[in-house]
């Protein structure tokens, strides 16, 4: 998992009520700016401190993508410091019974402080910068000073255990035991199909956002991959000319056959996510001249995964659907 450092002395309460940041994508004279694109590099799994008047105050575990939202209703006071376009990432966040204090802990950090985008000064003072990267050494220390009762590490065991009770739908009627089987059989064709699709928005993006297409299961945070509910990370080009993350779930086949499994999580997400969220379906993988690639997208951001059910997959057999939404 990787680590960040969120610097909030406007935003934070407001923020920790919506349980999620917000940035917008843009400054405002229409600029882009590293810290909100950094938004979109957010994963599932990933690690954030949150920093208010040169107080660690929370640690948060990442639970989806950056989503393209609006910026929530008084966010900012009314004082319009930010465009409305904006990224939103959910967060499940743990707020600290004794906040540490950044200049406390300033001599451990300082030789580790990154020569580029530090949220902190040479001092140890902030800098006006809203999402930093957090350097692995910077969160061994504040864990390392952190009260018992303030680890995070059972939020996080939570999240992994619900991933492991995940509850797959089976599209085509044959039993559990058949599918893992046949799922441990076609890892090497989940494996193709995944590269296939990133090749496939590759060759439509311009060099600067190809360069960012990635298999997530291949990305370097240790979560990656486990839990996500998508396989790739990809962008699609708006009319603005602006370019926005999309988040894709892989599903391959070495034939021509249509019928796929998707898991509770991955439709989970896909009410998550809404309308970033698209299903790969390659076929024929292992054919030269005849690979197929089928996206499908017109998500809609929902809690019912019922309703993705009934939208996009209702023509699909669910004998194993056994889901207590």
């Amino acid at each position: 998992m990787n680590k960040y450092i969120v610097s909030q002395n406007k935003s934070y309460k407001k923020e920790l009520e919506m349980s999620g940041l917000w940035s917008p994508k843009l400054q405002k004279d229409g600029k882009t700016n590293y810290s909100y694109d950094l938004m979109t590099e957010l994963n599932p799994g990933d690690i954030v401190y949150h920093v208010v008047n040169g107080k660690i105050m929370a640690e948060s575990l990442v639970e989806t993508p950056a989503l393209s939202r609006n910026k929530p209703i008084d966010l900012d006071g009314n004082q319009e410091l930010w465009n409305q376009d904006g990224w939103f990432v959910k967060l499940i966040t743990h707020v600290f019974s004794a906040p540490i204090n950044v200049k406390d802990i300033w001599n451990e950090l300082l030789p580790d402080r990154p020569e580029k985008y530090s949220p902190f000064k040479v001092d140890g003072s902030g800098v006006q910068r809203y999402l930093s990267p957090c350097p692995d050494r910077w969160s061994e220390i504040i864990d390392a000073n952190l009260a018992e009762n303030d680890r995070l590490n059972e939020v996080v065991n939570e999240s992994v255990v619900e991933v492991q009770k995940d509850t797959s739908i089976n599209v085509t009627g044959i039993s559990e035991e058949q599918r893992l089987r046949l799922e441990e059989a076609n890892k090497k064709t989940g494996a193709a199909a995944e590269e296939l699709v990133v090749n496939y928005y590759k060759k439509r993006l311009p060099a600067k956002q190809a360069e960012l297409v990635e298999r997530v299961s291949l990305g370097s945070g240790t979560n990656a991959g486990h839990g996500v509910g998508y396989d790739v990370r990809a962008y699609e080009e708006l009319a603005d000319g602006n370019f926005v993350p999309i988040y894709v779930e892989v599903k391959g086949s070495s034939s021509d056959r249509k019928d796929f499994y998707i898991s509770k999580n991955e439709l989970k997400r896909a009410g998550e996510i809404g309308e970033q969220y698209r299903i790969a379906r390659v076929s024929n993988i292992g054919s030269q001249d005849n690979v197929q690639i089928e996206i499908i997208d017109g998500f809609k951001k929902t809690d019912s995964i019922q309703e993705i059910l009934d939208t996009h997959f209702s023509e699909y057999e669910s004998t194993n659907y056994n889901v207590t939404v």
